[in-house]
């Protein structure tokens, strides 16, 4: 007897979880298409008793092939390229949905019918499928209608994925042993772990010169069983297919030692992101007594430290740490601004975390490899170590790592001179954007204007192509490009809007976009009483409730929204949905908010904004070091995301007011990246100014006075010579009064700024050529006023001066 019954239903009534089925089935579903058309309809599943895996066979329609016909609920593209079968199980009693969509064929008319097969164990269910298509043929598969659910191919999309190398880098280049990528070169060793890591970035990160070494010594493996530490030979040559492509470098070598072997395979790409997977196996019973990563740094050069539980700025002597995956540490960055290495423990079981406050929803897993151990830090070597374990023979065991070598690339300051932001968040009413787009200014700023979302022209959370606002985006850009400005729009991953006609799909795909997460029973920082009415009584269970906003006005009151898994297909929906914004708004780039993204992502995002030029990413976090976010350190989570990024937005609960220099400079500038930001809470503008910040229009600040000051200065065509670089032609006579230089033929400009609690009187060290100094009069900043080389300057407390000086 059947236990199997199937119900099918159209995409404008999606089958929710919290709905009752059909008291009687249809095997069979009648519908309308276009030519062109991404067609998608529903076949809904309930086993009485039994259940099983869920199984799907295409069949062909008429004259639309087999082949056009795919279910997204069983697979698909993953975010790499990669195709894949999800395996889906039919529980009794429960109802699973099944979302197919037909790539109908432009040149076919008329009724096109067939059968599909579902399967659920062993028992098969044929489902009779009836298209009428007619109608004007479509040049976008139906996307530009949301409601019409053809987006939802989006999922598989691959745009971005071409293996080019992105800009500012440079093809991967090999000689021998080494590796060279932008202003950087690693040498492999026989084991093939690096042997050293050498850079060309100056102190300042404004240049490139002569490579210098990071590296005391090569990295190594050590491991001590009851017959003492053990020595590794070569087991063979060590093969390579180094510049096998412009973007990757690869290699693997294979070593042995009493009773093991050690194959390390390892890849470095364009930026000079990297991976090692150190596979240990044992050919006889063996017991471990240790096994440690060892990296040593030059002492000179570990001089500062951010990540496993040290907030970033000056490196310890000395640093001992735990696993414990409560807390998002997996890694640390260590070195000086110009020469630096990020490593990312990481077992086979790595799965990405939440970011921001949802962390504790799905925390890092404890690595099978590593969570054994902990590392230390000693006077710039760092040790990775496992503690005793026992191998088996015949058993391997891999111990990954992820590494960085930095700065990625150089400072771009003439971008940070000119490209002056605007960024509006919550007005309800176009007239805010409109306005502030009638006064941009292309030269004198602001001249990017950044759209958030719960606005007038972007509604809804991390759905900016919404039916209802898009073409209001694609005016406001329209408008912003007559005045040759740029406008750009919120558009991040970490969550998803409950207004987007593709949440109830997307649910229904068992936790592979939205987090299966408690539902009714989570409880997060925002909703401290559980989730939001409307979520509970339409998505029912599994999911994790997160950002809402009150809309209104034309569009819905309330935007509600939920967490999305990482390194998932909402991957390729989130950057089709970007091509499409670029390709039909023709947006100037994206500002992406804390997101749980990768590197590969980000490269294909950074494709797809560059097919124009002048487009940007600029990313915003929110201070990670709490409870809330287990305490990790932001540009170490986020590591992989910089070289693809061309602005940071740090501040948001960050210490800036009370921010040390070393901890400004690590933690908030991201100059020791590659990266320039802008400041937000606690804006301090003379400190800021050391690293060529100022705050953002119109949070925590006006920065418009100083903008004019740059332009009546002639901050553009300068070089940046930082106080933290030996290079720097100014320096005090005070401690706590730090001097940043920028740099021409024929001016200098020299910042100011004072971490003493009391006014001071200051006198520079400056080039002979100096004779006088002079301080424009800029609003809430500075006062005019003139100095002779040589002469006190007073220095109020907590804050500085922007001088010019001239011969």
């Amino acid at each position: 007897m059947p236990t199997l019954t199937v119900f099918t239903a159209p995409r404008e009534r999606p089958i929710r979880r919290v709905d009752t089925p059909p008291s009687t089935p249809s095997a069979t579903f009648t519908g309308a298409a276009r030519p062109g058309e991404f067609f998608v309809f529903q076949i809904a599943l309930v086993a009485s008793e039994g259940g099983g895996a869920v199984g799907f066979v295409s069949g062909a329609l008429g004259a639309i092939p087999a082949s056009a016909m795919r279910c997204l609920s069983l697979g698909g593209i993953d975010m790499r390229g990669k195709a894949f079968t999800k395996q889906l199980t039919l529980k009794p009693g429960k109802t699973q949905v099944l979302w197919v969509g037909v790539d109908v064929p432009k040149s076919v008319r008329g009724r096109c019918a067939g059968t599909v097969t579902v399967t659920v164990g062993a028992e098969r269910v044929p489902v009779e499928i009836v298209l009428t298509v007619s109608g004007k043929p479509l040049d976008d598969h139906g996307d530009s209608v949301a409601a019409n659910l053809s987006r939802l191919r989006w999922l598989d999309s691959t745009a971005g994925a071409e293996r080019t190398v992105t800009k500012p880098f440079l093809p991967v280049q090999v000689s021998g042993s080494k590796i060279k990528v932008l202003g950087r070169q690693l040498t492999l060793g026989s084991e093939g772990l690096p042997s050293q890591i050498e850079s060309a970035f100056n102190g300042s990160n404004t240049k490139l010169g002569k490579l210098t070494p990071l590296l005391a010594a090569p990295m190594r493996l050590e491991v001590e069983t009851a017959s003492g530490p053990l020595r590794w030979s070569p087991a063979g040559r060590m093969s390579r297919s180094l510049g096998a492509t412009e973007t990757l470098a690869q290699w693997d070598s294979v070593s042995q030692a009493e009773g093991l072997s050690l194959l390390v395979t390892g890849q470095l790409d364009y930026t000079g992101s990297g991976s090692l997977t150190l596979r240990l196996t044992a050919h006889k019973p063996t017991d471990v007594r240790e096994l440690a990563l060892v990296v040593p740094l030059l002492p000179e050069r570990a001089k500062l430290m951010m990540g496993l539980g040290k907030q970033g700025g000056t490196a310890p002597k000395s640093w001992s740490w735990k696993w414990d995956t409560k807390k998002h540490q997996d890694a640390l960055w260590l070195g000086e601004v110009n020469a630096g290495l990020m490593l990312r423990l990481k077992g086979a079981n790595f799965r990405r975390p939440l970011v921001n406050i949802y962390y504790g929803f799905q925390p890092l897993n404890l690595p099978e490899s590593w969570g054994t151990g902990g590392v230390t830090v000693e006077n710039g070597t760092i040790r990775a170590f496992t503690g005793p374990r026992t191998l088996a023979a015949g058993e391997s065991r891999d111990f990954i790592v992820d590494f960085y070598l930095t700065p990625f690339k150089l400072l771009n300051t003439e971008a940070q001179w000119h490209d002056r932001y605007i960024h509006l968040g919550g007005s309800k009413s176009p007239e805010p954007h409109e306005k502030a787009v009638a006064e941009m200014d292309a030269t004198r700023g602001p001249n990017v204007l950044n759209v958030h979302q719960a606005t007038f022209f972007s509604p809804y959370i991390n759905y900016p192509y919404a039916d209802a606002s898009f073409s209001a985006l694609q005016k406001l850009t329209q408008a912003a490009h007559a005045k040759n400005t740029r406008v750009k729009v919120y558009y991040t991953t970490r969550e998803i809007t409950q207004n987007m006609p593709e949440l109830i799909p997307l649910h229904s795909l068992s936790g592979e976009v939205i987090v299966a997460g408690p539902g009714k029973n989570a409880k997060t920082l925002l909703h401290p009483n559980g989730p939001h009415p409307w979520l509970t009584e339409n998505l029912g269970e599994d999911f994790i409730p997160a950002w809402q906003d009150k809309v209104g006005g034309p569009y819905a009151e309330l935007d509600l929204s939920v967490i999305t898994t990482p390194d998932s297909r909402w991957n390729n929906f989130y950057l089709e949905g970007l091509k499409w914004l670029c390709e039909k708004a023709d947006i100037d780039g994206v500002y992406i908010d804390d997101a749980a993204l990768d590197s590969h992502s980000l490269a294909r995002a950074r494709r797809i904004l560059d097919t124009r030029p002048k487009r940007l990413i600029d990313f915003h976090t929110w201070n990670h070091f709490n409870d809330w976010a287990g305490y990790g350190t932001n540009l170490v989570i986020y590591q992989e995301f910089l070289p693809y990024l061309d602005r940071l937005w740090i501040g948001e609960g960050f210490p800036a007011r009370d921010a040390a220099p070393d901890y400004w400079l690590t933690e908030m500038s991201g100059i020791p990246f590659g990266m320039m930001s802008e400041m937000l809470d606690g804006a301090h503008p003379w400190r800021g100014l050391l690293f060529g910040e100022t705050a953002r229009l119109p949070w925590s600040g006006d920065p418009r006075p100083l903008w004019k000051a740059f332009d009546d200065y002639g901050i553009q065509n300068t070089e940046l010579i930082g106080f933290w670089d030996d290079a720097c032609p100014v320096k005090t006579s005070h401690p706590d009064v730090r001097a940043t230089v920028y740099q021409a033929k024929d001016r200098l400009l020299i910042a100011l700024a004072s971490w003493a609690k009391t006014d001071v009187a200051v006198t520079l060290t400056l080039p002979k050529t100096i004779q006088t100094l002079h301080a424009a009069a800029i609003p809430n900043f500075q006062p005019e006023a003139s100095y002779r080389s040589g002469e006190l300057i007073s220095i109020p407390a907590g804050k500085g001066l922007f001088l010019r000086a001239a011969p």
